[in-house]
């Protein structure tokens, strides 16, 4: 899909890693003793998450976690001997862990997508693009699905900044889509300046 972008300039989209975010906890969800794996955002946020829901979710995390894991080391004390705590507290410090490149507010975005709980629609283009982005790269499928939806239902109010993210993260439907309302809007603009010049 190739869009003419010598008649439709690129709107003030900001790249990728420059949306601007602030780090903040994991939601409650995100915090649940049944958890048995923990995804650590860039900024260094733990989200600690249930292995099985992300390997039905993405082949990526599939893959990932049938891979052998290292075996967990009790925690020691300075001279080397092992510690008692409490069963709860033991279970966060051996729990596998995986490195995320997304920053904690886009994570706890995605993992709320992937959970199968009830979802609060985006209309902010820049932000779906990161989510998009990163529900691309970890093959996931359904929350894609969804943030294709709400990148559809923001074409009426925001088509040109629609369009921008539909073609970085390569939604050619999407941003034909965006593209045809821009091009309805042109139109429209051009047959009402004549009565406008009239008044």
């Amino acid at each position: 899909f190739h869009t003419d972008e010598s008649s439709m300039s690129q709107p003030s989209l900001p790249p990728d890693e420059a949306v601007p975010t602030s780090a903040r906890g994991p939601s409650a969800l995100f915090d649940q003793p049944s958890a048995d794996f923990v995804l650590r955002s860039s900024d260094g946020v733990d989200f600690r998450v249930h292995s099985q829901i992300l390997a039905q979710a993405s082949p990526f995390f599939a893959t990932m976690l049938s891979l052998p894991q290292a075996a967990p080391q009790a925690p020691q004390d300075v001279a080397g001997e092992p510690q008692l705590q409490p069963k709860h507290e033991y279970k966060a410090t051996v729990e596998p862990r995986a490195d995320i490149s997304e920053d904690s507010v886009t994570l706890d975005a995605l993992l709320q997508l992937v959970y199968p709980v009830p979802k609060t629609a985006m209309d902010d283009p820049a932000q779906m693009l990161l989510l998009v982005k990163a529900a691309q790269k970890y093959d996931l499928a359904l929350p894609l699905q969804i943030l294709c939806q709400w990148l559809m239902a923001a074409v009426p109010h925001q088509p040109l900044l629609v369009w921008a993210a539909a073609c970085r993260a390569g939604l050619e439907d999407i941003a034909r889509h965006a593209a045809t309302e821009l091009s309805k809007r042109d139109a429209l603009d051009l047959s009402s300046k004549p009565n406008a010049e009239a008044m």
